[in-house]
């Protein structure tokens, strides 16, 4: 049901769909009732769970209607981009076609004129087959030793760059594993993504816009693994300015590139840029869709380190307007969420209506960051300590204090998460003190000079720290008393 979603989504509150009558009703039924499984919708609509089958024949056909209409309709984003990509295709098609009919002819003007189309659209896979036909029909048909010559270097081009395109994507997809699902980098990944940029460097003289992406994607990672922030954004420039601005695809490449340097922004203390690009790079992709999700919750964190609240409060009630979130990103959201809700009974934030955060429903909404031990469950343990805190239930937070230490001890060892290691000291440092204000701040003295000493290290798979750890420590300082706790917090425990 997520794809159908999809589409739909893609189309504005005021289109009118213009398919068979029974499409029709299923497409504005799906796009007044958001969000639900195929069961449901099987039975909302049909009011036949038996009819299963009957459903899921219609969803499928409307999802192909969704798809081909997509390219047709005027409105389109994109527009241009999409239909010359599908018209490339078909007539690719049909010059094949004409081929194994033996209408070489006709299918050698076709082959002509998609030779200019598909360099422009740089779909290298398909104009090395053309060029290859081509320069067959030439040796073997025509004779003409200029025309096959011509052909002949566009092929022996576009082999290379295929083969090149191929190697490069099997780096690409292994180094974008690895990144997904990693805060911090051994050394060995470490010189495994040094080594594959070494070797797709040089590819760059290809010329190639489409493939130049993924090369620059994995020279800007080398730095991402070293978090070299200088020169993330040394090359995401580099790679911006060598975009025309006449490619068909340019801003799905702009946006690639912008992207990746917001939080490096941030690190090098240039938040004005930052703040910036990443407003810019939500307005490149269509709104709902997985990228806008990510981007846009960038911009929040870049208000959070601004201290810029209300504002961050403002782009997070913008974004609940959208209906469709993918699971990850939902999960982005919840973690969001439990901050600013901190933030809301912190007195940060003003609140346009009265906001619920259920502390037990966030805790069964973010299943796969609560399996993610190395990625953000730092974040949802901190969020359970401080809504303990301003709820006042000091006892209950031993527990979860507990499982802080635990992961600190397993998960934050490497230089890139020495902040994590130092915040979560503190904390269990602060129960040690009974939640004494003035114990707690001279036991964490230290630790707390050498947090405000450590530069923040972000992860392209969004930052595990948020909301500065500092700004975070003064709030649960204040939220502490100069008299023990001690007594309470042990009833409390047993009970």
């Amino acid at each position: 049901m997520y794809l159908i979603y999809e589409l739909i989504d893609l189309y504005p509150p005021e289109f009118e769909p213009i398919f068979a009558p029974r499409l029709n009703r299923l497409f504005l039924f799906l796009r007044e009732h958001p969000g639900l499984s195929e069961p449901e919708a099987c039975i909302q609509f049909l009011g036949d769970a038996e009819q299963g089958k009957y459903f899921n024949k219609m969803k499928t056909q409307l999802r192909a209607q969704l798809g081909h209409f997509l390219i047709a309709w005027p409105s389109s984003p994109d527009k241009r981009y999409k239909t010359v990509f599908y018209d490339c295709y078909k007539d690719f098609t049909v010059y094949k076609l004409f081929l194994l009919q033996s209408k070489r002819t006709l299918a050698i003007e076709i082959a002509k004129s998609l030779v200019p189309r598909l360099e422009k659209l740089e779909i290298h896979s398909l104009l090395y087959q053309v060029a290859q036909d081509l320069f067959m029909h030439h040796a073997v048909i025509t004779g003409s030793s200029r025309s096959m010559r011509k052909y002949e270097r566009m092929a022996e081009k576009q082999l290379e760059i295929v083969r090149a395109e191929s190697m490069v994507r099997l780096y690409y997809g292994r180094i974008g594993f690895i990144c997904n699902t990693r805060d911090s980098f051994t050394p060995s990944v470490v010189r495994e993504v040094q080594e594959a940029a070494e070797h797709v460097t040089p590819l760059l003289r290809l010329g190639s816009s489409q493939l130049n992406r993924f090369i620059y994607s994995i020279i800007v990672t080398r730095y991402v693994v070293t978090y070299d922030n200088k020169n993330i954004v040394k090359y995401c420039n580099e790679a911006l300015n060598i975009i025309p601005d006449n490619h068909p695809n340019s801003r799905a490449l702009r946006f690639s590139f912008m992207h990746k340097q917001v939080l490096s922004l941030l690190a090098l203390g240039d938040s004005d840029k930052a703040k910036s690009i990443a407003k810019e790079a939500c307005e490149m992709v269509s709104i709902g869709g997985f990228n806008w999700h990510l981007a846009f919750i960038k911009r929040i964190i870049i208000c959070f380190y601004r201290e810029e609240y209300q504002e961050a409060y403002e782009l997070y009630k913008a974004h609940k307007q959208q209906k469709k979130v993918h699971d990850t990103a939902r999960e982005y959201w919840n973690i969001i969420h439990g901050y600013l809700h901190f933030l809301i009974q912190a007195e940060k934030i003003k609140p346009y209506t009265q906001e619920r955060f259920n502390l037990g429903k966030f805790l069964n909404e973010v299943p796969v960051h609560s399996r993610d031990k190395a990625g953000q469950n730092i974040n949802i343990l901190v969020i359970q300590i401080l809504t303990r805190m301003q709820r006042g239930e000091f006892g209950k937070i031993i527990d979860r204090i507990e499982s802080l230490n635990a992961y600190a001890r397993t998960y934050t060892k490497t230089p890139a998460t020495k902040r994590a290691n130092l915040f979560i000291n503190m904390i269990v440092k602060m129960e040690a003190a009974h939640f004494h204000r003035s114990a707690t701040e001279l036991k964490t003295k230290i630790l707390y000079r050498k947090l405000q000493e450590t530069p923040v290290k972000f992860g392209q798979n969004l930052a595990v720290e948020i909301i500065p750890y500092t700004v975070l420590w003064e709030e649960i300082l204040l939220m502490l008393r100069d008299q023990t706790r001690a007594r309470t917090v042990r009833k409390t425990t047993i009970g």
